[in-house]
């Protein structure tokens, strides 16, 4: 493997987002104490934005995690409790790169690819629907 590709595999991170936008839920500041809470148990702060697009302002409250601490306690409760539509699947190709990561196997060229497949197969790009987690829904 050439140099080139050890130093992006060094760089992989594993990050989670929860962001409110303001264009999208009406009054923002409403969201601000059940976001305070997400933020106190996921032990983050809450980052504030304001951005221009095409002369229109848009403001987002947003909750990131970063560290393996924090990205823990957000595997643990998607653990605990499960997502039942789309966002679930998002969280198990989240949740299989942060254990990558955590067994240091994202610094493996096949660890990486499963990675970068993984970020390939989220949200709008996901190519993949696999509903089998809605098995387990009244069983909970």
């Amino acid at each position: 493997m050439e140099n080139k590709e050890l130093d992006s595999i060094k760089r992989i991170k594993c990050y989670y987002k929860l962001e409110i936008q303001q264009n999208y839920h009406g009054k923002l500041e409403a969201y601000l104490p059940i976001l305070s809470k997400i933020a106190e148990f996921l032990q983050t702060n809450i980052l504030t934005r304001k951005r221009f697009i095409n002369n229109k302002e848009y403001s987002s409250y947003t909750v990131i995690t970063s560290s393996n601490a924090t990205n823990s306690l957000v595997d643990n409760y998607f653990k605990d409790y499960p997502m039942f539509s789309s966002k679930q699947l998002n969280y198990l190709e989240w949740s299989k790169v942060f254990n990558l990561i955590l067994n240091k196997k994202h610094l493996l060229r096949k660890g990486a690819l499963i990675c970068l497949e993984s970020k390939n197969n989220m949200n709008k790009n996901r190519k993949t629907w696999n509903w089998d987690h809605l098995d387990q829904f009244y069983k909970l």
